[in-house]
């Protein structure tokens, strides 16, 4: 579809080939990521830039790539690759699955996702996903039992990267499977439930508002709850959920009362400056009692601010059949294309790998020539990060102690495995369901 430019084209080519030379040597992956340089320090945490056995940016993010790969260039080797990576994994797993969640982006979920990646449209490792999904089933019904009885919610019960978002988004690839149909009704029904209002401070809120002294998201002020509007950890992600369910005939009491509740709820709360559309990262408990809305951090990615609010807004009013709606979200996407607001990484999480598989998705939606042109443009931007010297052709810029810090990362969240993604998705016609991770799939 893209990379008109032979010059482009040519680039792109022999990046992809030397990353993934790079990406398939796993010594070489562990001897850098094992570097003290590439551990960053987030909310008084460290986290390393490899994290064997999870999605974002572990092992499965390499099946996922060379899943990918295999499908686009048979024969090439790729699928030995995947198969080797994917077998380290399931090694683990089989010695530790009590102690292995189910979620998306660092539990079973994604180990599962990775595996269907690989498996060739359903011919390959049935035995293995049909496995997986009877675990991640039995376990979601104990996780959701356990949830029922928790009043005080956190982001990581219910969003896209670690709760149960995520797991829905994924269970809905097997609907069609009685267990599999059960359990993501049942989780529907805990979407529902927490949309509902509670009392705080006797005031009526959603039940979704989070305790800042609960949140490993956002740091703690005075301000002890908030609404959380990024689509990687806020209510963006429930939304999606219930549309795309809603969309599949999955419709429960009370849901379509639900995503219209959170539809209309994201729009009163979009900040119109004079000059754009935009969402701060958070409704406080003042603006939301207040009924204002005032701008705090904002940035212009996937993970938080208005480009993937904007998707998951366009997708409802696809599916609501709401020109007005979908309208909006064009508008709100191209303020967001335009001022590209605290953008610095290549990656996809909030880099520029994210707001371009985002244009590429509005192009599918709407085939605004607009969009496609912004893909060329950012597509150039992201070659100009690559460097043959860097272990990965890419590195991943973390904002770290208030200083931009350059990592390895092989990952897919914030790594070259989602920057290959994209730039392979908007020049070729994308053969498994990758983007099912960050909610984007169709």
């Amino acid at each position: 579809m893209l990379l008109e430019e032979n010059y482009t084209e040519n680039c792109f080519e022999e990046i992809l080939n030397d990353t993934i030379t790079k990406l398939s040597d796993y010594s070489h992956i562990e001897k850098i990521t094992n570097l003290p340089c590439n551990t960053i320090t987030l909310n008084g945490l460290s986290i390393k830039s490899f994290d064997k056995y999870s999605l974002s940016n572990g092992l499965p993010s390499l099946c996922v790539l060379f899943g990918e790969l295999n499908e686009l260039y048979p024969n090439k080797g790729y699928e030995k690759i995947a198969h080797n990576y994917l077998s380290t994994v399931v090694s683990y797993i089989s010695g530790n699955i009590n102690n292995i969640d189910v979620s998306l982006w660092s539990g079973l979920c994604g180990i599962a996702l990775s595996t269907v990646c690989m498996s060739n449209k359903g011919t390959n490792y049935q035995s293995l996903i049909k496995t997986l999904n009877k675990i991640i089933a039995d376990k979601t019904v104990k996780k959701l039992n356990r949830l029922n009885q928790i009043t005080d919610i956190k982001e990581e019960h219910y969003d896209v990267m670690y709760g149960l978002s995520g797991v829905a988004n994924y269970l809905m690839l097997f609907k069609d499977d009685l267990q599999i149909l059960e359990t993501l009704t049942m989780i529907l029904i805990y979407m529902i439930h927490i949309c509902k209002d509670k009392v705080v401070n006797n005031k009526k809120v959603p039940r979704f508002m989070i305790d800042k002294t609960n949140s490993y998201f956002v740091e703690n002020n005075d301000n002890h709850h908030y609404i959380n509007l990024g689509l990687s950890h806020g209510i963006p992600g429930i939304l999606m959920v219930l549309i795309k369910a809603y969309s599949l005939g999955i419709i429960l009491d009370g849901q379509l009362s639900t995503i219209n509740m959170l539809k209309n709820l994201i729009l009163k709360y979009c900040i119109n400056t004079g000059y754009r559309k935009i969402w701060s990262s958070e409704i406080s408990m003042i603006d939301y009692i207040g009924e204002k809305s005032e701008l705090k951090y904002s940035r212009d990615a996937w993970c938080y601010g208005t480009p993937g609010i904007a998707y998951v807004l366009l997708v409802t009013a696809e599916v609501l059949k709401d020109d007005n709606l979908k309208d909006f979200a064009i508008e709100s996407m191209k303020d967001a294309l335009k001022y590209k607001l605290g953008v610095n990484s290549p990656t996809f999480c909030h880099g520029y790998a994210g707001l371009l598989y985002l244009s590429h998705k509005f192009y599918e939606h709407t085939k605004i020539k607009y969009f496609k042109t912004v893909c060329e443009s950012i597509q150039k931007k992201i070659i100009t990060f690559y460097d043959k010297n860097n272990p990965f052709g890419f590195k991943n810029i973390e904002l770290c102690m208030d200083k931009l810090k350059a990592i390895d990362d092989p990952g897919l969240l914030n790594g070259t495995s989602g920057i290959l993604l994209s730039m392979i998705a908007t020049c070729k016609e994308e053969k498994t369901p990758w983007s099912l991770a960050f909610m984007l799939n169709n």
